[in-house]
């Protein structure tokens, strides 16, 4: 029995939100974890975008935020050729306030929509929308509002059409509640997966199905370790994390959330160093979930360091293992600050 995706079905849709504050942290991202169907957000600076644009065609190069947005839609277009996904991108320009505040708010959207539809154009992959956004990233209200209708409104798109059977919505459903009980693992196997009380009475062919559904949906995470990941969230929060720059002039009040490397060797953070700062920058951040139990705690922060390095966000250094016979692992360096 199928049925075509209700209202309640897309709202689960995951987006993943690049944010490109940083013009040199885009092309030094060197790998993203996305669900198969995604919402991608290119983040730029919107304040003073006219004049960027009109001192970089005097000098007959790129200003920032193009390149910004360039970068990651490159990598956007990219990422879902090589894997077969589907998308939607939204532009997104950040600083309204700044622009009022400047009188440059008027120049700078007319800006920000000339500069989409050139993009638009150079990146069909990418699917950019041809509305982009001009907000106030620190406006909870209205700014965060209309991010989210705008993400919903693409993922509506995006999904327009297709259809699902019906126990892919009970499983839908299951792991949206599993996600948000705290006692539930974070993780699993393949074989613990499929013993979940939604899958484990489905046939060979409906638990196929339903992992793929469930990946494509975003709901699980598959590591190429053949670890699923079992709430998303509670990884790209972890992920986002070991890749956040540190704060900046314009950011405000909002925490600082950021892996401090050493000093003497930018870019790496000893195994110790990493697994203390993950658990005290975590420790009020809703989306990462610790066990009041120190050994399970420690457990878990070591699975998550393990599964970053899966997947390249932290890379093992090797010159530190071959030099002091250290146990691999004992060091990383920050595949965002390398």
């Amino acid at each position: 029995m199928t049925g075509v995706l209700s209202a309640k079905t897309l709202n689960k849709v995951l987006s993943r939100a690049a944010n490109a504050g940083d013009a040199q942290l885009a092309p030094a991202v060197q790998f993203f974890v996305s669900a198969e169907n995604t919402v991608f957000l290119v983040v730029i600076r919107g304040a003073g975008l006219d004049q960027e644009f009109v001192g970089a065609s005097t000098s007959g190069s790129l200003c920032e935020g193009e390149t910004v947005a360039r970068s990651w839609l490159s990598y956007v277009s990219d990422q879902v050729f090589s894997h077969h996904q589907g998308c939607r991108t939204v532009l997104v320009a950040t600083h309204r306030d700044t622009a009022e505040k400047n009188k440059t708010s008027h120049q700078d959207l007319k800006r920000l929509v000339e500069l989409c539809a050139e993009l638009q154009a150079t990146y069909p992959s990418a699917q950019l929308s041809g509305e982009p956004l001009f907000i106030n990233a620190l406006d909870r209200k209205e700014g965060r509002s209309a991010l989210w209708s705008s993400v919903r409104g693409e993922a509506a798109g995006l999904l327009k059409g297709q259809m699902v059977p019906k126990f892919i919505n009970t499983c839908s459903d299951f792991m949206e509640q599993y996600a948000t009980k705290s006692p539930n693992a974070q993780w699993c196997s393949f074989k613990e997966f499929i013993q979940l009380p939604m899958v484990k009475d489905l046939t060979r062919e409906q638990k196929s199905s339903a992992l793929a559904s469930l990946r494509k949906m975003g709901y699980i995470v598959s590591l190429p370790n053949g670890t699923i990941i079992t709430k998303p969230q509670w990884f790209a929060a972890a992920a986002s994390l070991t890749l956040s720059p540190s704060k900046g002039p314009n950011d405000g009040d909002a925490p600082l959330l950021h892996i401090q490397t050493d000093p003497n060797n930018p870019g790496f953070v000893t195994d110790g160093s990493l697994k203390r700062q993950i658990l005290n920058l975590t420790a009020d951040f809703k989306e990462l979930e610790w066990s009041r139990d120190a050994k399970t705690r420690d457990d878990q922060v070591s699975k998550l360091v393990e599964f970053l390095a899966d997947i390249e966000i932290l890379i093992p250094d090797p010159l530190e293992r071959v030099r002091a016979g250290i146990p691999s692992g004992s060091r990383y360096a920050v595949a965002a600050s390398s």
